[in-house]
């Protein structure tokens, strides 16, 4: 089974309802299991005005949190250190090579590193 890691940016559109995003949601937990970082749920949390917790209950419902553990910080602290990006990225892309999940994101420029597979739309 399948295993993805979904960013930020895709889940924010998911939660606009935006027909590609929900059919791509559907379609890979038809295939595999859905994940998001808990940093995603940071970032999607605070650009919420509207029904906050019950967004991020719906959240949990679908896609199963990760937390940031010290293996993932680490590396996290590493990729920020060598591609000099956002550490919110950072985490996510730590996120993703710690656990072997192939990243969904629109922001492929953000995940440069080898050891993160990008998810091809």
């Amino acid at each position: 089974m399948d295993k993805y890691l979904v960013d930020s940016d895709v889940i924010i559109w998911f939660l606009k309802s935006r027909e590609k995003e929900v059919r791509l949601v559907e379609n890979l937990s038809k295939i595999g299991n859905l994940y998001c970082s808990v940093i995603t749920i940071s970032e999607v949390r605070a650009g919420l005005t509207k029904q906050p917790e019950k967004v991020v209950k719906q959240l949990k419902n679908i896609f199963f949190p990760l937390d940031a553990t010290f293996e993932i910080a680490e590396k996290a602290g590493a990729f920020k250190q060598k591609y000099r990006l956002d550490i919110a990225d950072m985490l996510i892309a730590a996120t993703a090579a710690n656990f072997h999940l192939t990243l969904i994101t629109y922001n492929k420029r953000h995940f440069p590193m080898p050891e993160v597979k990008l998810y091809s739309h």
